[in-house]
C-alpha cells in the first residue's frame, strides 16, 4: 500500500498539478465517526464530495469579491482530495485532505495582479487543458545512479555487483524485465545510467558478502527504493554488506535440456 502511495503522489506532481502554489484544506471527524468511516466506502465517498464542493464554492466566491464577477455560475474550481486512514501512532482515523491553487503562495515570477484578474475565468474555467504534454518516459531522457558499496566497517568493495531494478506501472514489464548492472570499481565506486525516470530498487552483492538492498531511514521512515526523475543524477546511494556469505552457482535443467540461465544466491554460514 505504501509503494501505491508513493507512485501515486510522485505521478500527481511530477505529471498533473501544475508547478504553483496551493493551499490545504484537511476536514476531520469527531473519533467515533472517523473509525466509522474507514468500513463505510459510501458514507465516506459522500463526506468527500460535499467538501470538495464545498472548497470549490468558497474558490469561486473568493474569485467573484477579488475580481468584480458579475458571475461565477459559468466558473469550475479543480480539487485534489486524497484521504487519510491513519492518525501518526497509525491507529485507524479517516479524515480528508484537499490541495487546490492558493493565489496567497504563487510564486515569485507569477503575473502581476492586473494579468490574473485579466486571466481569472480562463483559469478557472474547465475543464482545463494543460499546456505540457504528458511525459513519454520510453522517449525521455535516462537518469542516473551512483554510490559505493562498502562492508560494516566503512571499508569500500571492489568488484561487486549493483544491479537497479525499475518499478512502475506507467511501463510494460518487457521494458522493465531485465535489471541494469554494473561493478564498483577499485575505491568501491559504482555508476548506473541510462534508467528510466520512475522508482528503483538497488541491489548490490559480493563474494562472501551477504546481498542487501540501497535503504534510507529506519522504522516507518524506512525507504528501500530511489525515485528518479527525468534526467537526474542521483549519488549517495551507498550501500553496506554484510560479511559471510557464500556464494553459490548452478544451471537450471528442463525437460528440453539445460538453460541458458544461471543464477547466484547467497546465506548466511
Amino acid at each position: 500500500m505504501g509503494r501505491r502511495m508513493a507512485e501515486g503522489a510522485a505521478l500527481l506532481v511530477d505529471h498533473v498539478l501544475p508547478a504553483v502554489g496551493y493551499r490545504q484544506w484537511v476536514l476531520s471527524f469527531p473519533g467515533p465517526l472517523a473509525v466509522r468511516l474507514g468500513y463505510d466506502a459510501k458514507l465516506l465517498a459522500a463526506l468527500a464530495e460535499r467538501l470538495a464542493r464545498a472548497v470549490m464554492q468558497d474558490m469561486r466566491l473568493r474569485a467573484k469579491q477579488q475580481h468584480g464577477l458579475a458571475s461565477v455560475a459559468t466558473l469550475h474550481a479543480g480539487v485534489v482530495t486524497v484521504v487519510q486512514r491513519f492518525r501518526s501512532d497509525l491507529g485507524l482515523y479517516v479524515h480528508l485532505h484537499c490541495a487546490l491553487r492558493g493565489r496567497e503562495a504563487a510564486p515569485v515570477d507569477a503575473p502581476s495582479d492586473a494579468a490574473t484578474a485579466a486571466g481569472s475565468q480562463a483559469d478557472l474555467a474547465g475543464p482545463r487543458v494543460r499546456a505540457e504534454p504528458t511525459i513519454d518516459l520510453l522517449r525521455s531522457q535516462r537518469s542516473s545512479i551512483s554510490g559505493t558499496v562498502t562492508d560494516l566497517q566503512a571499508r569500500p568493495i571492489a568488484g561487486a555487483q549493483v544491479c537497479a531494478t525499475a518499478e512502475s506501472q506507467r511501463l510494460a514489464s518487457s521494458d522493465i524485465r531485465r535489471a541494469v548492472c554494473t561493478t564498483s570499481g577499485k575505491a568501491g565506486h559504482y555508476r548506473l545510467e541510462a534508467l528510466f525516470p520512475v522508482r528503483h530498487i538497488v541491489v548490490a552483492s559480493a563474494a562472501g558478502h551477504i546481498p542487501a538492498r540501497f535503504h534510507r531511514g529506519e522504522g516507518v521512515k524506512r525507504r528501500e527504493y530511489v525515485d528518479l526523475r527525468v534526467a537526474q543524477d542521483t549519488p549517495g546511494v551507498d550501500i553496506q554488506l554484510e560479511g559471510g556469505g557464500v556464494d553459490i552457482h548452478g544451471a537450471r535443467t528442463t525437460r528440453i535440456g539445460p538453460s541458458p540461465c544461471t543464477s547466484s544466491a547467497a546465506r548466511r554460514p
